[in-house]
């Protein structure tokens, strides 16, 4: 399954708004019924890479399959702080839409570089 930047920043935009210091974990079926534009094995397929890439602390498995997701980690929040912006990432998304693939670090650093221009004007 190729990786979908727009799931990736939907989840972690989901897991920030739903999870609280008294309420650590957001729910995957509540995050999978929120994401329709998502299938269920395409949303349980981007939990484990930002999991695996570091973006969540943590989560809870059964039977294979998420159940919970866990806060967002440092780097997690990093990264969704430099594409929050609906206007950051149209501009991002039209910058590299004829690139085969845009790896996380350079997504980073061309938000930045964006943001920075937003300044400028």
């Amino acid at each position: 399954m190729k990786l979908n930047n727009d799931c990736i920043r939907d989840i972690l935009l989901y897991v920030e708004k739903n999870t609280t210091y008294e309420y650590p974990f957001a729910s995957a079926e509540d995050l999978i019924s929120h994401l329709t534009q998502y299938d269920k094995d395409t949303i349980n397929y981007h939990i484990r890479k930002a999991h695996q890439g570091g973006l969540i602390d943590a989560i809870n498995y059964r039977d294979g399959v998420p159940l919970d997701i866990s806060f967002l980690s440092w780097k997690g929040h990093e990264y969704i702080d430099t594409i929050r912006d609906d206007k950051v990432w149209g501009k991002l998304k039209d910058l590299t839409k004829d690139i085969a693939s845009v790896s996380l670090p350079l997504l980073v650093k061309l938000a930045e570089d964006v943001i920075k221009s937003f300044l400028a004007e």
